[in-house]
């Protein structure tokens, strides 16, 4: 009778594997960002400090987490008042360093007016 129950129980187990189930085993990294797409918000806890809040506490952030001279990040910052438009043409000369110094001067002078 042990041995029957302990065959059905193998058989069981067999079966369920192939029944799609599928394990997902988390890694030793920290939490990942949603992975979003285009049109999804940005994260601006991110683009201000570098570290995103809701990740660091283990939490799903379901906003963009872009570097401050991308161009969608220098887009939102023109269309706020915070950068130039000239700033949206200087990626497009080869000038990614001078877009990185606009935003930078864009941060340094909003962050003096707190």
């Amino acid at each position: 009778a042990i041995a029957k129950a302990a065959a059905a129980a193998a058989a069981a187990t067999r079966s369920s594997g192939d029944a799609g189930i599928t394990v997902i085993k988390s890694s030793g990294g920290g939490p990942m960002p949603y992975a979003a797409t285009a049109s999804d918000p940005i994260c601006f806890e991110y683009i201000n400090t570098g570290v995103c809040g809701r990740l660091q506490r283990g939490e799903i952030c379901r906003y963009r987490h872009l570097d401050a001279s991308h161009p969608d990040v220098i887009a939102d910052r023109v269309r706020q008042g915070k950068l130039p438009a000239s700033a949206l043409a200087a990626p497009g000369g080869g000038g990614e360093q001078s877009v990185l110094a606009l935003a930078t001067a864009a941060a340094a002078s909003f962050t003096a007016t707190l």
